[in-house]
């Protein structure tokens, strides 16, 4: 999971808080910060209504947790990354298909061994487009996980380990 600075991030840029089902723009029914339900009344979520933050935060949590196993999936064992990085690159995947997330630029120059502090740079302010036009609030999420990436970490985040390291970038 991301570290605090991450979690902030991605409650801070996901939909307001939705205290009872409603449809997004999709029309799939949704709950606290854009958690999608499989019924239309959210039934399946174990919650009581009206959803309070902390039950929000919880369901974000969880869904943080699988965008985090797809990217922990995608990218590969040789790649370092300290504890910010990965948390702004968790960021970066919630909300993003899977799919999207393995198949990236970001993710293959990762994986082919180009410092990761070069490739976050250039690759994460070019998902910055939604419906084909540029989104002045993905700019600035994009702004927001390039400076948490940037922020120096010791702690070692990816590949999954309890050590600690110096960053070198």
């Amino acid at each position: 999971l991301p570290n605090a600075a991450g979690v902030s991030l991605i409650e801070r840029y996901s939909e307001p808080l939705i205290t009872r089902a409603r449809p997004d723009f999709t029309g799939a029914a949704t709950i606290g910060y854009a958690h999608r339900c499989m019924s239309q009344d959210c039934s399946e979520v174990p919650v009581q209504f009206p959803l309070r933050r902390p039950q929000a935060l919880a369901l974000l949590l969880n869904d943080v947790r699988s965008d985090t196993g797809c990217l922990r999936e995608a990218i590969s064992e040789n790649v370092s990354l300290g504890d910010n990085q990965w948390s702004a690159l968790a960021s970066w995947a919630h909300g993003i298909d899977c799919s999207l997330v393995k198949s990236s630029r970001l993710v293959a120059r990762l994986n082919a061994g180009e410092p990761p502090a070069t490739v976050a740079a250039i690759e994460l302010p070019r998902w910055v487009v939604r419906n084909g036009i540029v989104d002045s609030l993905l700019v600035s999420r994009r702004a927001e996980e390039l400076a948490l990436f940037q922020t120096p970490s010791t702690k070692l985040a990816h590949p999954k380990c309890s050590s600690f390291f110096r960053m070198a970038e």
